[in-house]
């Protein structure tokens, strides 16, 4: 994938012009490496959004995540604006 067009397709999920089942379709399309890429991307938008604690709950119901699933509970644990590493490990599981 060449440079900026993981920006381009995570702004238009973030604007809602792409469905985020349509979102989760590209995602498990990409190799390793590139969901890497994509989750370093997603991080680096968390942490330039100053995502608050109570941002996490809107966005783990926005996503269809259970409450109880991994998932959130990784999203959950700590401060956002420190946890890079757990958001990775858990969009690992979405």
């Amino acid at each position: 994938m060449i440079a900026g067009e993981h920006s381009a397709r995570l702004n238009e999920l973030a604007r809602g012009s792409r469905s985020l089942d349509d979102g989760t379709r590209w995602f498990e399309q990409q190799n390793p490496a590139e969901r890497r890429a994509v989750l370093d991307e997603l991080a680096f938008y968390a942490g330039q959004a100053r995502a608050a604690e109570e941002d996490r709950d809107e966005a783990i119901a926005r996503a269809g995540i259970k409450t109880g699933d991994t998932a959130a509970v990784l999203l959950r644990a700590g401060r956002p604006d420190l946890q890079g590493g757990t958001c990775h490990h858990a969009w690992h599981h979405l």
